[in-house]
């Protein structure tokens, strides 16, 4: 699972020991990380065991690892759907162009 919001951008993994929780920024209080933690096992990305968590077992590890610095596909994705977008409007105005051309020696 990978979330983006501007202030939040993390990707969570289920592993083998545990799960790993990658934040691109280290912004999340420790009550914010419990909440988050107990949210994914209650919908179901991570195994329920997660639900009762206490902020004591959170803190001392409990299966749950914490990477801060991670670099979101979701940067990557807006800067391509930009230049996809610049090209398509350079293309519409080359045929914008070129039609305008056609359409004024087709007058003459």
């Amino acid at each position: 699972m990978s979330i983006s919001h501007p202030k939040h951008s993390l990707c969570i993994q289920r592993e083998h020991h545990g799960v790993l929780i990658r934040l691109a920024r280290d912004n999340l209080s420790p009550q914010e990380k419990l909440c988050l933690v107990h949210y994914l096992a209650a919908e179901g990305f991570i195994p329920d065991r997660y639900e009762a968590l206490t902020r004591e077992q959170l803190e001392a590890g409990a299966g749950v690892r914490w990477t801060i610095g991670y670099a979101s596909d979701a940067a990557k994705f807006q800067t391509r759907s930009l230049r996809e977008l610049l090209q398509v409007l350079l293309w519409a105005c080359v045929l914008w162009l070129a039609l305008m051309t056609f359409a004024f020696l087709g007058a003459l």
